[in-house]
């Protein structure tokens, strides 16, 4: 279920039914709503589920619920239990009306609770205690006296057949600064000991170098321009796959815990999680990860014994580093010696490593919680990052700034059920796409043939693997970057610097000299950069960028036979979008400048609706809204159609001066001819707002379907993907 899109509750079918005094009773029970529902491990499968939110602060917390509001006390049947099930309850009560409940065998009341009354999410795991039989129907029977709202209401009778899933990514972390990966440091004892246990992955490929774009790839297994979460003020598309949704569908309870503000419901981050905590996230900038690993812990011993999907996103090693002693004197470096320079970031680099020793200890403590539970050996547990860190290469300190291999350097450990192919090591091309589909098949759950990774199972099992090109983009800010490389090749072009680079990574893996000419593979890297980028933008763009000299008022219009779906990418409360088969019309108000500020619209609704963001920008002294705004309209239509466009500024007709058509920007007035695509074409590449002049201009291109461009160079995986997702029509 998404955030965005809440299910109505509709009223309960179940019969009412009052209970009557009997002769003899002393007193009469309460009149009861029963529920009779199949036995199940989801017992509340019955009822239609609304996403309700409530805080703890500094934590808030989303989950799928039933509504209950009645005088009558209410009850579930749960099917039958024996002396060894549990059965775990989660509910939301009304401030003020706290909720009790009772486990009953019949009349008899085998446990019982109450909550607090406090508004917030509440969770037990109940005993069938003093269960004289060896198996009995048992209900559990909820009485308050206003609303509540009821998550989990199920029995767990034994050990879950299918694995639980864990996935755990530490934010901002290199592989090369842990031991498992050959750092001399003793940043990581436990994880070295875990990935003693795992299989362990050398060239892990992140979607970008900065979190939203790279956790979006991870759980979409789609490509950052298909995701279309990659700059600050981008949220994730609606109708993408969701690697939560494939378990949830599966009978998983999905869970998500997060502590990065980049990756929030209102981003589109929570759909298809059950259950999701924002672990105070608005704290960031002071987080300890010691929270979020608690709420891990607490997490997987209220699931324990039934099929789980866990993701924990920890913050410790990421900017700024404030490690506790003794951690931080652990690794405090010593003065160098008399007439010798300092390391440059020496100081940078000993916090970081303070702050992932620091973790390490947390992470050693969930393994613990793991193995307490019994879950540790039956789970498939994979641990990762979403991109590195730079200490001062290549003139970077921080992370979103390049695509060079110091930010593009995040670990991936997996470790099977029994510990099954321990201490392998593979160095195969694996991308963050490649996580969720191979969870999926590692699991034995269907997967969504939208999906555009592939399963890396068969790097594990034989380590045979046909992938031999790996592509990500960085799209941030002021940066806008795109990559492919092999194992030993790497090709980056630079959209805003502009220019190109090469680099041969066997002979100069710190990336230190390009080479003087471009690599002997250069076809197929640059065309994997020109494929890549292609999916997701099949069919019209209009973009239109503002020097922000004064406010600006657009309005547009497209007509077209067989119109499809339109996206208008500018903030909602600015702009205003109308669609039908054949017409779409829209509207943007553009703000005009503050003094010497360009304003970016999208971007300051990022700061808007994040308080850490400003807080950040704050920190770093920085005026965020300096980037160009811009606004953009897609529209799927075929590639023989002719549109008709019509564009107006502040009531007048766009002049043709202003209107650049395709690739070769000709000028063209916008005023509601037919334009024949064919005419438009171009690659959204080089329409990049980060590499436009800053100045009222419209641009207008055409992509076509990727199959249109490169046939059979298309991977059976993507074509497929492309397919379920309305890009590819045969």
């Amino acid at each position: 279920m998404g955030f965005r899109h809440p299910v109505t509750v509709h009223s309960l079918t179940a019969a009412v039914l009052l209970a009557l005094c009997s002769a003899g009773v002393a007193a009469c029970r309460p009149a009861t709503q029963e529920a009779k529902l199949p036995a199940r491990e989801q017992g509340l499968d019955g009822f239609a589920r609304e996403r309700i939110s409530a805080a703890a602060p500094p934590q808030t917390e989303w989950r799928d619920a039933v509504a209950f509001q009645s005088d009558l006390a209410i009850r579930l049947d749960l099917g039958s239990a024996t002396p060894r099930s549990t059965i775990r309850v989660g509910l939301l009560d009304s401030s003020g009306a706290p909720v009790s409940i009772r486990l009953l065998a019949g009349d008899r009341v085998l446990n019982s609770a109450k909550s607090a009354g406090e508004g917030t999410w509440t969770d037990w795991r109940l005993a069938p205690e003093g269960l004289a039989a060896n198996s009995a129907p048992v209900t559990l029977e909820f009485a308050a006296s206003g609303k509540f709202w009821v998550s989990t209401a199920e029995l767990v009778t034994s050990p879950a057949a299918q694995p639980p899933v864990i996935v755990v990514l530490v934010d901002t972390l290199r592989r090369d600064h842990l031991g498992c990966y050959g750092y001399a440091r003793p940043t990581s004892p436990n994880i070295d000991t875990f990935a003693k246990e795992a299989i362990r992955f050398e060239r892990f490929v992140p979607a970008s170098s900065w979190t939203r774009p790279s956790v979006a790839s991870l759980m979409t297994s789609t490509m950052p321009g298909v995701h279309g979460a990659e700059d600050l003020g981008d949220h994730l598309r609606e109708g993408l796959p969701r690697i939560s949704e494939v378990f949830g569908k599966a009978g998983y309870e999905t869970r998500a815990l997060v502590t990065n503000p980049n990756c929030l419901p209102i981003w589109g981050f929570g759909d298809g999680f059950s259950r999701f905590i924002d672990v105070g996230s608005e704290e960031w900038l002071k987080q300890d990860d010691g929270v979020v690993m608690k709420e891990a812990a607490e997490a997987v011993r209220d699931a324990a014994g039934r099929p789980f999907f866990l993701y924990v996103h920890a913050l410790a090693p990421h900017e700024p580093f404030t490690p506790a002693e003794p951690y931080r004197s652990q690794f405090a470096s010593a003065a160098p010696a008399a007439g010798t320079a300092p390391q440059p970031h020496q100081d940078l680099i000993d916090l970081y490593d303070a702050e992932i020793r620091y973790f390490d200890t947390l992470f050693g403590e969930f393994v613990a919680t793991l193995k307490e539970t019994g879950v540790y050996d039956s789970s498939i547990i994979v641990f990762l990052s979403d991109h590195g860190q730079a200490f001062g290469e290549h003139g970077n300190i921080g992370h979103g700034s390049s695509l060079y291999e110091e930010q593009m350097n995040p670990p991936l450990i997996v470790r099977l059920p029994g510990g099954k192919h321990a201490g392998g090591v593979h160095d195969s091309l694996i991308e963050m796409i490649d996580v969720a589909p191979t969870l999926a098949a590692l699991a034995a759950v269907s997967t969504d043939p939208r999906f555009q990774g592939r399963s890396f199972v068969p790097v594990i099992e034989n380590d045979t693997w046909e992938k031999t090109l790996a592509y990500a983009s960085l799209q941030h800010r002021e940066f806008s970057q795109y990559m492919a490389r092999t194992q030993d090749t790497k090709y980056i072009r630079d959209v805003a610097a502009p220019g190109e680079k090469w680099f041969d990574l066997a002979a100069d893996p710190l990336e230190l000299h390009p080479l003087q000419t471009p690599a002997a593979n250069e076809a197929a890297l640059r065309g994997h950069v020109e494929q890549m980028t292609s999916l997701g933008q099949v069919g019209l763009h209009i973009l239109i960028t503002s020097d922000s000299a004064k406010p600006l008022a657009i309005a547009g219009e497209i007509q077209v036979a067989g119109l499809g779906e339109v996206r208008l990418d500018y903030p909602k409360d600015r702009s205003a979008l109308q669609s039908d088969l054949g017409a779409a019309h829209f509207t943007v108000h553009m703000p005009g400048a503050e003094p010497g500020v360009n304003p970016s619209a999208r971007l300051a609704e990022a700061m808007d609706a994040m308080v850490t963001m400003r807080n950040l920008a704050v920190l770093n002294n920085e005026r965020v809204t300096t980037e160009q705004d811009y606004a953009g309209l897609s529209a799927q239509v075929a590639a023989d159609a002719e549109v008709n466009i019509s564009l107006s500024f502040d009531g007048a007709l766009v002049i043709a001066e202003q209107v650049h058509f395709g690739a070769s920007r000709s000028a063209h007035a916008l005023d509601g001819r037919a334009i024949p695509m064919a005419e438009v074409r171009g690659s959204s590449v080089d329409f990049d707002p980060a590499a436009l002049p800053v100045r009222l201009a419209v641009y207008v291109w055409y992509v076509p379907s990727p199959d249109q461009i490169y046939g059979d160079q298309l991977t059976p995986e993507i074509r497929e993907s492309m397919r379920a997702l309305g890009y590819i029509t045969d």
